[in-house]
């Protein structure tokens, strides 16, 4: 279980989510389930993942969703999408939660073979669905990130490199011109001590500094 910890900002510096977009498919009564998981960090994510399954599946008889969408405070919502009303959107809620999944969208869209399931079947079908989607993409803790952009000299370049590979820190990017400048992700829980080795390494001939904040997977 993934506890939600909080820096001192009173954001989480971590959180449970799937690990990456996923598809799966289950055929009951010869109805198809396409059901779908996102890892989504804003509503505008949200937004922009509900377009693309739309657009994608534009004759579907329903596409039937609910996501669970920011941190300090959180967008709740589902969608029966036309379905009986308790037997899509909220089963596949429950399973968000059961899972305790956080900044997580899953969408369920149906193609009706011709056969009622009832309304136990349409919430078996749904939290099924959903709970299969999650197995497949997996799950991951989110960490809160600072983005560094980091100029060394190339005498500590070596030095350097060492810590960074030691520490599991991960390179965006990396320029070799009169120095060498990198952008670099550190877990915010991390950043004293990393400041503190570069700076021994050194002697404190480095520079610094934070472009932006975001959440990474980690595994």
């Amino acid at each position: 279980m993934c506890k939600q910890k909080e820096g001192n900002d009173g954001r989480p510096v971590e959180y449970l989510s799937v690990a990456k977009k996923c598809d799966t498919e289950l055929i009951i009564k010869k109805s198809r389930f396409i059901a779908q998981a996102f890892p989504v960090q804003d509503m505008e994510e949200v937004t922009s993942a509900l377009r693309s399954v739309q657009e994608a599946y534009p004759d579907a008889s329903h596409i039937c969703y609910a996501y669970r969408c920011g941190l300090s405070t959180e967008v709740v919502r589902f969608n029966d999408a036309g379905e009986p009303s308790g037997t899509a959107g909220r089963p596949i809620l429950e399973v968000i939660e059961r899972e305790e999944l956080r900044n997580t969208l899953i969408t369920v869209t149906r193609y009706f073979g011709g056969t009622l399931l009832g309304a136990a079947g349409l919430v078996r079908a749904y939290s099924g669905s959903a709970a299969a989607v999650i197995a497949a993409a997996g799950k991951a803790v989110y960490k809160l990130h600072g983005e560094y952009e980091l100029n060394v000299d190339y005498p500590l370049w070596g030095r350097v490199e060492r810590i960074l590979v030691e520490n599991s820190i991960r390179i965006a990017q990396i320029e070799y011109g009169t120095d060498v400048l990198l952008r670099i992700l550190v877990p915010t829980t991390h950043v004293d001590r990393l400041y503190g080795l570069l700076r021994d390494a050194s002697s404190g001939d480095f520079s610094w500094r934070l472009l932006k904040e975001s959440y990474y997977p980690v595994t």
